[in-house]
C-alpha cells in the first residue's frame, strides 16, 4: 500500500511499517526541505481580496491615488518623484496607498486621459465654430506635437482645450497635416473647423507673402474643402520686433554687459569700490542712453505680450493690442525726433 505526501509530493509504502514508515519519511532530507519552503512562503490566496466587492476604504484609497496622479501632471512633476512620495505617504498616513511611478503613469494614461477626452466630446458637439491650434516641442530626441481646440459656448465663454499630444517623427507640413487629418476625422470636427492657428514658420504659412500650396494651411484647406481663417502668433511677431530693434542699436550692449560682469563678478574689492562710486557720483551717462531707452521700452512690449497670451483673448483682441503697440511706438519715435531736432540753447 502506497501513500502520497502532500507537501513534497513523494510516494512511499506503508504496507510493512505503517506509522514507522511515515515517521521515517518525515525525517528524510527531501521532506524537510519542502517543509521549510512551505513555512517560508505565503499562500497565493493571501494576495487576493477575500471579499467579492471592494470596501469603502478601498474606494477612498483609489480616489487618493487618482488625485495624486492628477497632481503630478498638473504640477509638471516627474513620475519618478512618486517613488519617494508614495512610500512617504504610505508610511505616514495610509499603509494601503500605492502610487509610485508605474502606477501613476498607468492612472494618467488609462484613466484620466480617456476621461478628459470623453468629457471634451460633448462641448465640441455643441460648438458650431472651432479653431485648431498646433505647436511642436523638442523633448530630447523626441518631437512632440500639441493640438489644441478653441471654441465658444454661451454658458462657458471662450474655451481652450488640449485635443491630442503625441510624438511625431518630424515637423514637416505633410507629417503635421496627416496628424491633423486623423484627429479631426476621429473627433468628427471636419465641418466645425473655421480657423487654423500656428506659429509664423514657413511650414505653416510659407513666407511673408503667404502664398504657395506646400504648407499646413493650404493643405488643410484642401482637406476640409473650405477657406480657413489663418492666425499667426502675435507673441512671435512682438518678439521678432523687439529683437530686430535691439539689433539695430549702434552699439553691442550685450558685449558691454558681459565685459562689465566679467570685470566685477568675483572681485569683492572692485564691487566695493563701484558701490562707493555710485553713492557719490552722478550715474547718468550719455553713452548709456540707448541702454536706458531699451530698458524702458521693453516694458511696453512685455505688457502687450501678457495681454495677448491670455487664455480667453480672441484673435480680434490680439490684433487690437498689436495695433495699439504700433501706435504707441510711432508716438514715441515722433517725440524722440522732435526732441533731437531742437537746437541747443546758447548762453
Amino acid at each position: 500500500m502506497e501513500v502520497t505526501c502532500e507537501k513534497c509530493r513523494t510516494n512511499f509504502s506503508v504496507a510493512y511499517g505503517g506509522a514507522s514508515d511515515i515517521k521515517h519519511h518525515l525525517r528524510s532530507e527531501k521532506h524537510k526541505l519542502y517543509d521549510q519552503a512551505a513555512a517560508s512562503n505565503s499562500l497565493m490566496l493571501n494576495y487576493f481580496k477575500k471579499t467579492d466587492s471592494p470596501l469603502s476604504k478601498d474606494f477612498e484609497v483609489a480616489a487618493a491615488e487618482g488625485t495624486w496622479a492628477y497632481h503630478t501632471v498638473k504640477e509638471n512633476d516627474s513620475f519618478r518623484s512618486n517613488d519617494c512620495a508614495s512610500s512617504l505617504i504610505q508610511t505616514c498616513f495610509e499603509h494601503k496607498f500605492r502610487c509610485a511611478r508605474t502606477k501613476s503613469e498607468a492612472i494618467v494614461i488609462n484613466v484620466l486621459a480617456p476621461m478628459v477626452i470623453e468629457k471634451l466630446k460633448e462641448p465640441l458637439r455643441q460648438a458650431k465654430y472651432v479653431s485648431i491650434l498646433t505647436d511642436s516641442s523638442n523633448h530630447g530626441s523626441t518631437k512632440l506635437l500639441l493640438v489644441l481646440v478653441r471654441y465658444f459656448l454661451p454658458d462657458e465663454g471662450v474655451q481652450v482645450k488640449t485635443l491630442e499630444f503625441k510624438d511625431q517623427p518630424g515637423e514637416t507640413s505633410d507629417i503635421i497635416v496627416e496628424y491633423l487629418k486623423q484627429i479631426l476625422s476621429l473627433n468628427n470636427l471636419k465641418s466645425e473647423i473655421v480657423a487654423f492657428c500656428g506659429d509664423n514658420s514657413n511650414c505653416n504659412f510659407v513666407g511673408k507673402n503667404r502664398a504657395g500650396v506646400n504648407n499646413v494651411y493650404a493643405k488643410l484647406n484642401t482637406f476640409l474643402e473650405s477657406k480657413l481663417i489663418r492666425i499667426g502668433c502675435g507673441a512671435h511677431i512682438i518678439h521678432n520686433a523687439i529683437k530686430t530693434a535691439v539689433d539695430c542699436l549702434p552699439i553691442d550692449f550685450e558685449c558691454i554687459i558681459v565685459k562689465i560682469y566679467s570685470f566685477f563678478y568675483i572681485y569683492s574689492v572692485r564691487i566695493e569700490t563701484l558701490t562707493e562710486f555710485c553713492d557719490l557720483a552722478d550715474t547718468e551717462n550719455q553713452k548709456l542712453f540707448w541702454l536706458f531707452f531699451m530698458h524702458a521700452k521693453v516694458g511696453i512690449f512685455y505688457q502687450v505680450l501678457l495681454k495677448i497670451e491670455g487664455q480667453s483673448v480672441s484673435a480680434i483682441e490680439a490684433v487690437k493690442e498689436i495695433k495699439c503697440l504700433k501706435d504707441n511706438l510711432t508716438l514715441i519715435i515722433d517725440k524722440i525726433q522732435i526732441f533731437f531736432s531742437i537746437p541747443p540753447v546758447i548762453y
